[in-house]
């Protein structure tokens, strides 16, 4: 099991950011959100959300009638939040590297902003690429650490202080070995120099 001592998910902290009275934290979080239901096959009937945290991704999922959602995460408590979040997924508390599914499993797997706090992210990649099916999409997300930590210290906070892997598109790409098909950034799909944040599908 990943080491989790580092990681700091206090009780609805995601949500506090969802619903911040801040309007630029407030924009940054939920359109990741929207960029990356953007980029969910609106078809994709079995998708797993490596990740999960509480569920939030998940809720607006499973607004698609017929959709089969599972959720992982490391961490037991927003586990519990995400399965009252969103009762009708199957969510597990599972570390992301070691996955207690079959081969092939889903249409769609996404993982957002999650990989910069994991140690071993590229064995959570070849997870990911194992429970995919062949032609399924994979949705991964991920921070440019330069450019959210100097808008954490221009809102007079420090760096995120659980963000242990620095992580560029080509160094993920590089972990995929593969092209991305479809990129949102934030804000404007600015390039990644100038970007807060960067979600990518690829195709297994």
């Amino acid at each position: 099991m990943t080491n989790t001592k580092h990681l700091f998910m206090p009780e609805n902290h995601m949500e506090d950011l969802y619903k911040s009275k801040n309007p630029l934290v407030k924009f940054v979080h939920v359109q990741r959100l929207r960029n990356t239901l953007s980029l969910v096959p609106y078809k994709a009937k079995v998708i797993l959300d490596v990740g999960c945290g509480e569920g939030q991704l998940l809720e607006y999922l499973n607004k698609i009638k017929g959709r089969e959602l599972y959720g992982v995460d490391v961490l037991s408590h927003v586990v519990y939040q995400a399965r009252k979040r969103v009762p009708t997924s199957i969510i597990v508390q599972s570390d992301g590297c070691k996955m207690k599914f079959k081969n092939n499993t889903f249409d769609v797997v996404t993982c957002i902003d999650v990989l910069e706090h994991i140690p071993n992210w590229r064995d959570v990649i070849k997870e990911i690429i194992r429970v995919t099916k062949p032609g399924g999409i994979i949705v991964l997300g991920w921070p440019n650490d330069d450019n959210w930590n100097l808008a954490r210290f221009l809102l007079g906070k420090g760096p995120v202080p659980d963000h242990i892997n620095i992580l560029t598109p080509r160094i993920v790409r590089q972990a995929m070995n593969r092209k991305s098909i479809k990129i949102k950034r934030i804000p404007l799909c600015l390039p990644w120099k100038f970007c807060l944040t960067t979600q990518e599908s690829y195709i297994k």
